[in-house]
């Protein structure tokens, strides 16, 4: 059985994420983790053009 659809990017992101978490484990507290992942996930999101419409 095979679909069109493959979790294989999403995977990857969690599996980043988590190795970041590892990696800060017993370093910082909650917040400054926080930031990291978040800082982190947004640096991976890929980037979209933006179409803007003249007036």
């Amino acid at each position: 059985m095979s679909t069109d659809w493959s979790s294989g990017p999403v995977e990857g992101r969690v599996n980043d994420l988590k190795a970041l978490k590892r990696g800060m484990f017993g370093r910082a507290r909650l917040p400054l983790l926080r930031k990291r992942l978040l800082l982190t996930a947004a640096s991976r999101r890929p980037q979209t053009a933006t179409v803007v419409a003249a007036s």
